[in-house]
């Protein structure tokens, strides 16, 4: 494939999945995210986080009568009878339903809110770069970096797999990154485990060396993506 129709492949489709999961009208200035660190790589708590289109029974047990099916908005909320639409997306069902009792307190004498999940939106990730077949694709399950490269036709022949890039959205939009050696775990060489990818993770596969990460993430990622607040990667200095 030519490398500008490559980049433009890769540049739409990685904007659609920043817009899969945007929840604001207005993208942040540059100037507001540019300096902001990526966090070092640390494991999630292994705690499910609700994204827009999930959906839920919500069962007001002081109030019967208000308990309903609901869906998340695509700006990240849940809307319910009687109080202000409570913020849904990027937290636990817990934390959820801790915020909702809390929005039906001063009504109800029993304020506990029930969540129980009964249907999840699109699990999608996007892989770039160097492969066959750059765009986004459904998760299909525990996969890592390799397989999701597989999925999207393997590798070119310009493929640096020793430097592959996994973007991780983390909590408030903080993009993680971690850079791994498919190229050893091809030879089973590899003496890390992969890592599992989650939903919107990005998997970029570079052509070269990859000697300024920052660089690298402005050039070919940064520019690419709509930065809107909440449910947008906001990019910054990789430390």
């Amino acid at each position: 494939m030519p490398s500008l129709l490559r980049h433009v492949i890769f540049a739409g489709s990685i904007a659609f999945i920043g817009l899969l999961s945007a929840c604001a009208p207005k993208p942040i200035p540059a100037a507001d995210f540019i300096n902001t660190p990526f966090p070092g790589w640390t494991e999630d708590d292994g705690f499910y986080r609700v994204y827009p289109g999930d959906a839920f029974d919500v069962i007001v047990h002081g109030a019967p009568d208000l308990s309903r099916a609901a869906i998340v908005a695509p700006d990240g909320r849940l809307s319910l009878p009687l109080i202000a639409p409570v913020l849904a997306a990027d937290r636990t069902i817990e934390e959820i339903q801790t915020a909702l009792a809390v929005a039906y307190e001063p009504i109800l004498i029993n304020n506990r809110v029930d969540l129980a999940p009964t249907g999840f939106a699109a699990q999608q990730i996007f892989v770039g770069g160097e492969v066959n077949q750059p765009g986004v694709y459904p998760l299909p399950g525990e996969i890592g970096a390799l397989q999701a490269v597989l999925i999207a036709g393997g590798f070119t022949d310009f493929a640096r797999a020793k430097e592959v890039i996994i973007l991780r959205r983390g909590r408030g939009g903080i993009a993680k990154l971690r850079l791994v050696n498919l190229s050893a775990e091809t030879r089973g060489a590899s003496a890390d485990a992969p890592i599992a990818l989650q939903r919107f993770d990005i998997v970029i596969v570079p052509r070269t060396a990859i000697g300024n990460v920052n660089v690298f993430v402005r050039q070919y990622i940064r520019d690419a993506l709509p930065f809107e607040p909440s449910f947008s990667y906001a990019f910054g200095n990789f430390n």
